[in-house]
């Protein structure tokens, strides 16, 4: 093949009605990577549709695309074979048509336990709808030959693993650590399975191990494993999990379909009590909602099923259980409970939480981890899977509120929720208060309870004093990151704002800060704005505003998710005044370094601000940071804070009375001074500005008609100067 040329017609197909065929050419391009062609027939008439198909991702030279094609009944998917891909493994790729635009689906399909120069690719074959494909490897397993079945998949993507499920309860500032390390680092964003390493399983016989050995069986031997079904496996694993929880050992495996997670295994091993972080718990105030509870029987065993949809809107199926052992006891039990509290503590626990884009990949995942512990030892169960008739079904957080929606599917009934509260990141003891509340009978309820600027809360919801349901909120952690070489800290301090006045126009950044240090570079200052890192959608608001004091530069980036180089990121920077004043920043004044692009706002995980001193030098830093929040406000108001712009009124003056406009951010004492154009000082006369919009009526001395100067300034106030045209007196 290499020595053909563009050889159109090496292979052909048409769709059902005969209107719509594809047209391969191996030999086509310098490096013969090949191509193939659709033509559409109207009235008779061929035409070709678009540009020739040329496959992405092609490996080393001669792919030989259009080696083999085929095309959907409906002539709207085709395939195309390109046998000499990557050294002969070879491959096909997939296309759709929308209206009259043919593109490519996903990446190339290679066909996984290939042996050798399997020239895959050399036939190919679509299903009548399109959604199921046959590929040959004539040469695979040196020429016995092979043929691979792929289906398209429907379903959507689920939420991959490293995160780990965290935030079931309080972690201090673990949290926002944990996040700004990685966007420190450089590993933001979603999850990049190019660079993730793969899961190669090991078939081990566990019965090799000995029969009722229960000891001998290790969390990895256990975690399931459905790469056969075509599904590539990742290890996404979050080790820091185990400095910051109660689990010794964490494993996690993502399995993926054309770098798209369509299921995770999530699992940790404890000691004597259940892993106290689960994803219903973890999800449900943090933008995820439950859809359904039940329960269900897989190879003879109750589990709890959740149906949510995940912040990001995404549908995922779900089940947690633990597996336990004990020291003399020949046998394993299986729990799968609602409330985390209802767990029997065991020696060790392994606690699984899996979930899927389908119920069937669910099913998998908890048949495998069943069948491999059962190699070992038989399972006795130890509790029942009881699901309740009254549970929280989602809850957000808007402004100072939590308003959540409460599932019933008994009698109308009250309760009350017993809400833990943590004031603020440094605070040792937690509040204890009940809300009452009244739900409707088999149906939705909506309940709010009152947060004000609280850090975190449990949330306990109580029926006829009976425990229904456990939820946690965390609002976003402060901290403050510094270079222990060149920073000393002597003070960063929290503080609730109880006289502060949220407005439907913002959105708000809780609590203030206080910091002191001596440093010779900086001390930055992080915000999440949302409880785990997730991120805040802010791009319906113009711009940020706050209060701060205590001079130096303030470097302020908006961390956005989806960004997952730290130097790509957006930031502004401006100088602070030494005592307390209301700065303002435009959104569209962000700026990315190498990026033309304004920033879109819709994924902000984060707010830093870093106080930066300068020449190297040892600098005391005394900052404060207060009324921080997104703004809808009037940009023309805000900006003019910044601009230091007076308006003079009449001008010209054709008399001796003129007022001058303008906008102070604080209380001031300013001095007015007007000028002839040569300097000279006319008159000046104290102002006694106010926090906001300024109109000075002014009575002029002039005896000389012409242009003259009008200064306005004060100790740490100096605005734009404007000339004034006097006409006559």
């Amino acid at each position: 093949m290499p020595g053909l040329k563009g050889s159109q017609g090496w292979s052909v197909a048409l769709s059902a009605d005969g209107n719509t065929g594809i047209i391969g050419g191996v030999g086509d391009l310098v490096d013969r990577t090949g191509a193939a062609w659709i033509f559409t027939r109207s009235a008779g008439v061929w035409t070709q549709q678009g540009n020739k198909l040329i496959g992405s991702g092609v490996l080393g030279a001669y792919a030989n695309q259009g080696g083999s094609v085929g095309i959907s009944a409906d002539g709207n998917t085709a395939i195309v074979g390109g046998i000499n891909d990557n050294n002969a493994e070879g491959a096909v790729w997939v296309y759709t048509r929308s209206g009259n635009v043919w593109s490519q689906q996903a990446n190339k399909l290679i066909g996984t336990g290939n042996i050798g120069q399997a020239y895959q690719g050399i036939s190919a074959c679509l299903s009548a709808d399109g959604t199921t494909a046959i590929v040959g490897g004539v040469a695979d397993n040196t020429n016995q030959g092979a043929a691979w079945i792929f289906a398209s998949d429907n379903s959507g993507g689920v939420g991959g693993g490293s995160g780990g499920g965290l935030e079931s309860k309080s972690l201090g500032n673990a949290i926002v650590k944990r996040i700004y390390a990685k966007v420190q680092n450089n590993l933001n964003g979603p999850d990049d399975y190019h660079k993730m390493q793969k899961v190669v399983r090991r078939f081990v016989n566990e019965q090799t191990m000995g029969l009722g050995d229960v000891n001998a069986l290790k969390l990895s031997n256990m975690m399931p494993d459905i790469s056969s079904i075509g599904l590539i496996a990742y290890n996404s694993t979050p080790n820091d999990i185990v400095s910051i929880t109660n689990a010794k050992e964490v494993l996690s495996t993502d399995f993926t379909s054309n770098q798209q997670c369509k299921a995770v295994a999530f699992a940790t091993k404890t000691q004597g009590e259940i892993y106290d972080h689960t994803k219903p718990i973890c999800d449900r105030l943090k933008g995820a909602s439950l859809d359904n509870v039940e329960t269900v029987r897989i190879a003879g065993f109750d589990f709890i099923k959740y149906t949510m949809h995940n912040e990001k809107g995404q549908l995922e199926y779900a089940t947690s259980f633990s597996i336990g052992t004990k020291s003399g006891r020949p046998d394993f039990t299986v729990q799968s409970t609602w409330l985390l509290k209802d767990y029997v503590n065991e020696e060790n626990m392994y606690n699984f939480q899996l979930w899927a884009a389908t119920p069937e990949l669910v099913t998998a995942m908890v048949t495998d981890v069943l069948n491999k512990v059962q190699n070992v030892a038989p399972i006795k169960k130890n509790s029942n899977a009881l699901i309740p008739n009254t549970y929280i079904l989602s809850g957000k957080r808007e402004a100072t509120n939590l308003n959540m929606i409460i599932a019933n599917t008994g009698s109308s009934t009250s309760g009350y929720f017993l809400v833990e509260d943590k004031s603020n990141e440094d605070v040792t003891f937690t509040s204890s208060r009940k809300v009452p509340f009244t739900i409707s009978q088999n149906g939705k309820s909506s309940v709010s309870i009152e947060m004000s600027d609280k850090y975190e809360s449990t949330i306990t919801m109580y029926v006829n004093n009976v425990i229904k349901d456990v939820v946690y909120m965390s609002d976003g952690s402060w901290y403050a990151d510094f270079n222990k070489g060149t920073t000393s800290v002597s003070n960063f301090m929290v503080t609730n704002d109880s006289k502060r006045v949220f407005t439907t126009e913002e959105y708000p950044v809780f609590r203030n800060v206080e910091l002191k240090a001596i440093s010779k570079d900086y001390v930055s200052i992080v915000k999440l704005l949302k409880g785990g890192g997730m991120g805040a959608d802010v791009s319906a608001y113009k711009g940020i505003k706050f209060t701060a004091s205590g001079g130096h530069s303030l470097h302020v980036v908006l961390v956005k998710n989806s960004i997952a180089n730290w130097k790509n990121q957006y930031y502004t920077d401006i100088t602070l005044d030494q005592d307390q004043k209301d700065y303002f920043i435009s959104i569209d004044k962000f700026i990315a370094d190498g990026s033309q692009t304004q920033i879109s706002a819709t994924d902000i995980s984060a707010i830093v601000f870093s106080v930066q001193t300068s020449n190297g030098s040892t600098n005391l830093i005394s900052t404060t940071l207060s009324n921080i929040s997104f703004t809808k406000a009037d940009l023309n108001y805000l900006a003019s804070l910044e601009l230091k712009e007076m308006q003079l009124f009449p001008n010209p003056v054709t008399g001796n009375r003129f007022s001058c406009n303008f906008v102070s951010g604080r209380a001031a004492i300013l001095t007015l001074s007007i000028t002839d154009a040569s300097g000279t000082l006319i008159q000046s006369q104290q102002v006694n500005a106010v926090k906001g919009n300024n109109s000075i009526p002014i009575t002029i001395s002039i005896s000389n008609p012409g242009i003259h100067i009008v200064s306005l300034e004060g100790t740490q106030d100096k605005y734009q100067s404007k000339k004034l045209v006097v006409t006559k007196y």
